[in-house]
Formats: structure tokens, C-alpha cells, sequence
């Protein structure tokens, strides 16, 4: 049976390599794979920023870093942002270290947050805080989001026995 998969992050590095590995389709001569490039320059458009001077995950300063770093980049940005969490605690750590802090409206996208997803569109220099289902699908056209902060990068918790079955397949 065909299946057409599209996503913004099949490709890495350029090839289609892991993704092929990883849906056992590596050897299937009847795979064809298509890349669309995107139009947006980012090389012209864009600021990668790590710091380099934050406190190890665990450690309470690291909130309140974490917050006063966000704040900074927040103000500098004239709001604009979506700030990605992996964890609705943290999340909501940051939330009340910033609340009052921030000249900008500041909004929680919790696990059902369409309702606050759609009011950040309509306000103008907001802010949004969200976890869970706003890492992916979701579009803010034009300059609705200039700024986007993710506060730690979302890694899968190891699973020895789905390890082992990806080696089996």
C-alpha cells in the first residue's frame, strides 16, 4: 500500500538516511524520497544563541537563571516569543518567577492550550510558555513568533526493551 510521509524533520544532515533505518525501509528499492527546500534564508534571518553560563538541570538557581535569561531575551525581542518546555513543572517554575516581570502578556499553554494558542495570536507582542503538544504543528505566520527560547531539548528516556526491538527489526 503507498504512503506519502511529510515532515519538517525527516531529513538530517541532508539525507534521509536515519529515517529510512529507522522505519526499516533501508534496503526497499521502491522508496523514492523528495526534499522540499525551504524559502526562508535563515542563514540571513536568523540568531542561534547556547549559552554557555547556565546552572546544571536539577539545581534551583537553575530557574531562577533560567527565568532572568528569558526575561533578558524576551525585553530584547520586544516579546514575539514562544518558549518550549519539556516539562509542565519547569514550565510553570519559570511562569511565576516571570509573571508581573514581563511588560508583554504572558500565556500557558497546558495540555489542551488551543484556546490560549488562539488568543496569543491575537495579541500583539505576547508571550507563550508551552510544553507537551506545542512542540509540534502548530504555524504562527509572519512575525507572530521572532523569538523562540527552548529551555532544554526534548530527549526520549532510554527503553532498553524498544532499544532491543529496533536491533531485532
Amino acid at each position: 500500500r503507498p504512503a506519502i510521509l511529510t515532515s519538517g524533520t525527516l531529513v538530517s544532515g541532508s539525507s534521509f538516511a536515519r529515517i529510512r533505518q529507522m522505519l526499516g525501509l533501508e534496503r526497499n528499492i521502491r522508496t523514492s524520497f523528495f526534499e522540499a527546500q525551504s524559502p526562508f534564508n535563515y542563514k540571513q534571518n536568523c540568531l542561534l544563541y547556547i549559552p554557555k553560563d547556565m546552572p546544571s538541570p536539577g539545581n534551583r538557581r537553575n530557574v531562577e537563571a533560567l527565568a532572568q535569561r528569558i526575561e533578558e531575551l524576551v525585553k530584547a525581542a520586544h516579546g514575539h516569543a514562544l518558549v518550549l518546555f519539556t516539562s509542565y513543572r519547569l514550565m510553570g517554575e519559570v511562569h511565576a518567577l516571570l509573571r508581573g516581570r514581563l511588560p508583554f502578556p504572558l500565556l500557558e499553554a497546558w495540555r489542551n492550550g488551543q484556546q490560549i494558542i488562539r488568543l496569543f495570536k491575537n495579541l500583539p507582542n505576547a508571550v507563550l510558555f508551552a510544553a507537551g503538544p506545542c512542540w509540534e504543528g502548530i504555524d504562527f505566520p509572519g512575525d507572530m513568533v521572532s523569538l523562540l527560547v527552548i529551555a532544554r531539548l526534548p530527549f526520549p528516556v532510554p527503553d532498553p526493551l524498544s532499544e532491543a526491538e529496533k536491533m531485532y527489526y
